[in-house]
C-alpha cells in the first residue's frame, strides 16, 4: 500500500490540497494519505498526525513512497526536497526535474495510482538534487 505524505498549516487546507485529498481519497483506497501539521479526524485511508517534531516527522516518512505538494505557487518545498532526497517519488503541481508534475485532478489521481508500479527508489532524481544542492554551497 503506497504511503503518501503532505503537510498543511491551520486555515490553509485548500491551498495545501487537504480538501482535494479528502475529496478523492475514497476513489484511490489503495493509497494511505498522511497529513501533517494540522489536526483532523482520521478515517479510512486518511490519517491526520497534527504537529510533529522534525525528528519524529523524518522518522515516520522515511519508508513512504511519496511526498505530495499541491500548492499552485511555491518555492522548492521541504516536502518535495525531503521526499526526493529519500529516493521517493514526489508529486507536485509545479514542474521540477525528476519529480512527477500534475496539472489537474485527473493527472494527480493517475500519478497516485501509478505509485504502486514504482518498485525502485528514485535514485536518479535523488542524485540530481544532491548534486544541485552541492553546487549551490
Amino acid at each position: 500500500t503506497p504511503q503518501v505524505f503532505l503537510c498543511s498549516n491551520p486555515g490553509y487546507d485548500e491551498e495545501y490540497g487537504v480538501n482535494l485529498i479528502e475529496g478523492i481519497a475514497w476513489t484511490i483506497s489503495e493509497i494511505t494519505f498522511h497529513i501533517y501539521g494540522i489536526k483532523g479526524k482520521s478515517h479510512d485511508n486518511v490519517i491526520y498526525h497534527g504537529e510533529e517534531s522534525s525528528e519524529r516527522f523524518d522518522e515516520e516518512i522515511k519508508d513512504f513512497q511519496c511526498g505530495l505538494r499541491l500548492n499552485d505557487f511555491d518555492g522548492m518545498s521541504e516536502v518535495i526536497y525531503k521526499s526526493i532526497l529519500l529516493g521517493q517519488h514526489p508529486i507536485s503541481r509545479l514542474y521540477y526535474p525528476y519529480i512527477t508534475y500534475v496539472k489537474d485532478t485527473t493527472d494527480l489521481i493517475n500519478a497516485l495510482r501509478d505509485l504502486k508500479n514504482k518498485k525502485e527508489p528514485n535514485l536518479v532524481g535523488r542524485e540530481y538534487w544532491l548534486e544541485k544542492a552541492h553546487r549551490s554551497l
